[in-house]
């Protein structure tokens, strides 16, 4: 689930709690107005530690891109809501070095949520994978997968403990892509 809907919805329970002591007792509801704020101001939605996530910025600002881009690179539009994303795509052959999108940034907190779109348009028949880890350690992978349309993924990383990198690696050979976009990494505190 979006973290952003996780924060909403704990603020709309908080909020029915305070309006149900407002219909009580007016000493209640001065405790339940100061446990509300304290709740806000512990569990403000973190800043996302991805930046150009959703790819608005011209080209791959933000981002070091390595590897073989043969039909690889970003489209304005298209994406879920209208918005921009990545795409990496067909490789010349099995040999050929994965097209690789890597973002550095500075982790304070943990854990977090890793969330992002995705979307593959690959023909079947493709072999194909992609892979997103944090310092080199695989989070979310997966690998000859049925062609689907957009789709929202969420993953908890139990820490971002010496985490300094993301990095997004995908192959496809005999057609076809996998787009991305919306990508986020978003402390939360505990």
């Amino acid at each position: 689930m979006n973290l952003k809907i996780l924060f909403i919805t704990s603020l709309l329970i908080q909020l029915k709690k305070v309006l149900l002591a407002l219909l009580k007792e007016p000493k209640v509801t001065q405790i339940y107005f100061i446990i509300f704020i304290f709740f806000c101001k512990q569990n403000a939605l973190a800043e996302n530690l991805i930046k150009n996530g959703n790819f608005a910025l011209p080209s791959f600002s933000n981002w070091v891109v390595s590897g073989d881009l043969t039909n690889t690179g970003n489209s304005t539009g298209g994406g879920p809501s209208g918005s921009n994303y990545a795409f990496l795509g067909q490789i010349g052959g099995p040999t050929l070095y994965p097209a690789q999108f890597i973002q550095y940034f500075n982790a304070t907190q943990n854990p977090a949520i890793l969330s992002f779109d995705l979307q593959n348009l690959s023909p079947s028949g493709s072999r194909r994978y992609i892979d997103i880890g944090l310092n080199g350690s695989s989070k979310f992978y997966l690998s000859d997968n049925a062609a689907f349309s957009w789709k929202r993924y969420s993953v908890l990383i139990s820490s971002l403990e010496n985490s300094n990198a993301i990095g997004i690696n995908a192959s496809i050979y005999g057609g076809g892509t996998y787009d991305i976009t919306n990508i986020e990494l978003a402390p939360v505190s505990n």
